[in-house]
This record gives structure tokens, C-alpha cells and sequence, in this order.
């Protein structure tokens, strides 16, 4: 283990649990390659569920209400 990812643990670990999660995903997506023809699909797809919205076909569903939904069934509530 390298002295820099040393230091970078001790940098996360002062780091708000929010911002962890945010630097999280934000690695992720560095390290991941990106498969041209994959990321064409995920266009396409968010292109048509864009589509949807805008001509009413979509149900939309509050955020907050979804995650609550969520905790419920985690905690075997539902």
C-alpha cells in the first residue's frame, strides 16, 4: 500500500457520510470503462423514458415516497 492511498483513506475518513457517498460514485464512474455501445443504450433509454414524461405516459412517483417505500421493505414492514 502506497503512501498516497494512505493519505487518501485518512482524507475519507474525516469526510461527512454524505459526501463519502458522493466521492463513491464519482469513483465508480472513473474506474469503470465505458463501453461505447453501452453507453448508446443508456442515451437511447433515458432519451425514450424523457419522451414518455413529456407526453404523460409516465406515472411519476415523489422521491421521498419511493425511498420510504424502500426502508419499508427493508425493514419487513410491507
Amino acid at each position: 500500500m502506497g503512501r498516497k492511498l494512505d493519505e487518501a483513506r485518512k482524507i475519507v475518513s474525516e469526510l461527512s457520510p454524505e459526501d463519502r457517498e458522493i466521492l463513491s460514485g464519482e469513483l465508480a464512474y472513473e474506474v469503470r470503462e465505458a463501453d461505447p455501445e453501452i453507453e448508446k443504450a443508456w442515451t437511447a433509454e433515458a432519451e425514450r423514458r424523457a419522451q414518455e414524461i413529456l407526453e404523460g405516459k409516465a406515472e411519476l412517483v415523489d422521491g421521498e415516497a419511493v425511498m420510504e417505500r424502500i426502508r419499508l421493505k427493508i425493514h419487513g414492514k410491507v
